[in-house]
């Protein structure tokens, strides 16, 4: 083995090297990008939870809206205000399972660029 460091084998080894490095790097990243994911899904759930929870909520404040106003302890206006209320509230309901469902089937993977990232490697399969 030489012991110049303009050899091919340490030239060699030091491209073998960054090599390895651009892979830990990019290994890196998606695990990242799929930890970041998961965390924004399970965030995401929760919003929709707390959202089912508060139509339910406010479905009952409607029905006692409700049962007041046909006492004659309440006014229509009350009655009005509550589903308004649960109207405004069922609506972020849909935002909010819209957003998950757009979350969920998000890549972790840029497919787009895997080629761009092999071509760093000579176009070489690295497994």
């Amino acid at each position: 083995m030489s012991t110049n460091p303009n050899s091919p084998i340490t030239l060699r080894q030091i491209q073998a090297d960054m090599a390895e490095a651009k892979y830990r790097v990019a290994e890196q990243q998606v695990l990242i990008e799929a930890i970041d994911t998961y965390l924004e899904v399970v965030k995401t759930r929760k919003e929709v939870d707390l959202n089912r929870a508060n139509v339910g909520r406010l479905e009952e404040h409607v029905t006692a809206a409700r049962v007041r106003l046909e006492a004659g302890a309440s006014t229509q206006t009350a009655l009005a205000q509550a589903e308004s209320r649960l109207s405004r509230a069922r609506t972020t309901l849909i935002a909010a399972l819209t957003a998950m469902r757009g979350k969920i089937p998000r890549h972790v993977v840029n497919e787009a660029a895997i080629p761009k990232f092999l071509e760093r490697f000579g176009g070489k399969r690295l497994v």
